[in-house]
């Protein structure tokens, strides 16, 4: 045994993300890790966001705005779906995600790094899915919460929020239509799904709790202080997703936010 040594020792073995994107957007794809988005090019004095808007016409911040609708829309929704229908929660944070982009637009997100997910034994049995995992694994729960938590925290607290911060810096783009746009999103797509009789509790129940008002956050700070990193802590915040107080015509406030176009399926 290395004892604590082990600890500090981690070996990553990763595929080239090159095929799959390709496969997204072609031969003239480019690849960028999340994290980046925020950083200033080598060869243009702006963060590189400002690249994923480049393929849309209009001024500054109508270009940032269309660019962060395409980019909801492509990372959103298939976490979501493997959320209510599969129980699996990626860690889609910034470092694990990929972004895809050709055209001056995004087109896909290639993920990365599955040691963080979480896994939910009853979703993932109502899927038809059985895996066998070691004794006390971290990524298995039978907690619909802590599954929601994940994804919650990693697609719209550090994902999400960041991507949206740095291109309203960049182009003058309204972080708050980009977030209502979120907002309609997760809705009508949980909406949407609810439709299966299998699968319409979980997707109503999902829905509430990521709109509600007030949800969990990770508390990273006491963690890191007390040494936790798979048993994890949180805080409560004010919820960016949930409606604003009094808001009885959520799709209307969109609609104006988004130019006209509101959310398409």
């Amino acid at each position: 045994s290395f004892g604590d040594a082990a600890a500090q020792l981690g070996v990553i073995v990763r595929e080239h993300p090159g095929p799959l994107a390709r496969a997204l957007a072609g031969d003239d794809a480019t690849i960028w890790v999340c994290a980046a988005l925020g950083e200033r090019r080598s060869d243009r004095d702006e963060p590189r966001c400002v690249a994923l808007c480049d393929g849309y016409s209009g001024d500054a911040a109508s270009r940032g705005a269309a660019m962060l609708r395409d980019y909801v829309e492509l990372l959103a929704p298939p976490l979501l779906r493997l959320l209510c229908a599969h129980g699996v929660a990626l860690e889609a944070h910034l470092q694990n995600s990929l972004v895809v982009f050709a055209g001056g637009r995004p087109r896909g997100f290639v993920l990365r790094d599955l040691g963080g997910v979480r896994l939910h034994g009853p979703r993932l049995a109502r899927a038809g899915h059985a895996i066998e995992l070691a004794d006390g694994s971290f990524i298995a729960t039978n907690s619909a919460e802590e599954l929601r938590d994940k994804l919650a925290h990693v697609l719209f607290h550090a994902h999400l929020a960041a991507v949206f911060d740095w291109t309203a810096q960049a182009t003058g783009a309204d972080p708050r239509a980009a977030w209502a746009y979120t907002r309609q999103l997760v809705h009508e797509r949980l909406g949407a799904w609810a439709a299966d009789p299998e699968l319409r509790a979980d997707c109503l129940a999902d829905r509430e709790a990521l709109l509600a008002p007030r949800v969990r956050a990770k508390a990273l700070l006491r963690m890191r202080l007390t040494g936790a990193s798979s048993d994890y802590d949180y805080t409560e915040v004010a919820n960016a997703l949930a409606p604003a107080p009094g808001d009885d015509a959520p799709r209307e406030r969109l609609l104006n936010a988004s130019g006209g176009q509101g959310y398409r399926p």
